[in-house]
């Protein structure tokens, strides 16, 4: 980290230059399970490929980011996997729809879950597989996903300084 300390490098290229190769890996990650969902377990695919391809991509670079803002607000490596765990991960899994439908939360629930960028690209993602949605009818969800990364980014950009924190 010294080293970009003393570099020229702009925040913006070390936002990119960090979220990136994960981005790049996370895309990759989901077409090796969308190959085995829809081959190996024959999960019927209705939707449009690029719309769900699309909606993953933003979705793998909203979560990117928010590890990337999580690293800026922490000094070690270890307490950002563990704040990302408790923040995003575990309501996520409980709050998104994955483990109990939307339906079944209580209101004070359904509002937490609308925080959570998870809940939106769970919806996308059950939307393209199981109903067959495509472009417009994935518009509000990829929307909120699309505002969440742009937020994101942006905390990341005010975040990063050049100057190591006492």
């Amino acid at each position: 980290i010294l080293n970009v300390y003393s570099s020229t490098l702009t925040r913006l290229e070390f936002v990119v230059g960090k979220s990136l190769p994960y981005v790049g890996i996370a895309l990759l990650n989901c077409l090796v399970l969308f190959f085995m969902a829809t081959v190996l377990f024959g999960v019927p695919f209705r939707g449009s490929l690029p719309a769900f391809l699309g909606v993953s991509a933003v979705f793998v670079t909203c979560a990117t980011l928010l590890g990337v803002v999580f690293s800026l607000l922490v000094r070690t490596q270890m307490s950002a996997v563990l704040l990302t765990q408790v923040v995003t991960m575990t309501p996520t899994m409980e709050y998104s729809g994955v483990i109990t439908p939307l339906s079944s939360l209580s209101p004070e629930q359904r509002v937490q879950s609308y925080l959570l960028p998870g809940t939106y690209y769970n919806r996308a993602v059950q939307g393209s597989f199981l109903k067959g949605l495509e472009g417009d009818a994935l518009l509000p969800d990829v929307a909120a996903l699309v505002l969440y990364t742009a937020v994101l980014f942006g905390i990341g950009l005010w975040l990063f300084s050049k100057r190591p924190r006492a």
